[in-house]
């Protein structure tokens, strides 16, 4: 299994959010797919462990979707290897493609799409509370578990006078890596 992620933002009405519901998840469940799929009025997201031998395919069937034309597949590259798909490690268990309000949380309220809030305010759309905790670089290393590949990335950097700043260091990047 290979991990894949995808988001596109496109206007989707209710008539084509159901055209994709069906067609995704009939594709998905084919080709052997697990992990979970939202559809919303505001396109679509998704995290998925595809079996390597159907990756290929997985492209053009979603090259082939109207209505998220452009929809760009991230795939986890080959170095990181593959977990097979019977193992105790496999990311996900089954397949979930269903509709839902939003398909990122982003603070906004419905019909507030410009992010104004009260008064034109445009930060008062959002809940800055409901934010994660911003870490430097060196503490979401240190709170990574022992032995993941973040981690000996992270050690080896610091080793060499790095900050150890990779995936979720750096600005912007705060959070709970867990």
């Amino acid at each position: 299994l290979r991990l894949v992620s995808f988001f596109r933002f496109a206007s989707l009405g209710s008539s084509r959010r159901q055209h994709l519901l069906e067609e995704m998840s009939s594709v998905l469940a084919r080709l052997g797919c697990r992990g979970s799929v939202y559809v919303a009025p505001e396109g679509v997201n998704g995290q998925l462990s595809v079996p390597e031998a159907q990756l290929d395919a997985l492209s053009v069937a979603f090259a082939a979707l109207r209505g998220v034309e452009g929809l760009k597949l991230n795939v986890q590259h080959a170095s990181l290897g593959t977990v097979q798909a019977d193992a105790a490690a496999a990311p996900y268990r089954k397949l979930i493609v269903r509709e839902k309000r939003q398909i990122l949380t982003d603070g906004l309220t419905e019909g507030d799409e410009r992010g104004e809030g009260p008064a034109g305010d445009p930060a008062a759309a959002f809940d800055w509370d409901r934010a994660g905790t911003e870490l430097a670089p060196a503490d979401w290393h240190a709170m990574l578990p022992p032995g993941r590949p973040e981690h000996a990335a992270a050690a080896s950097s610091a080793a060499a006078g790095g900050e150890g700043g990779g995936e979720g260091g750096g600005e912007g990047g705060g959070g709970d890596p867990r």
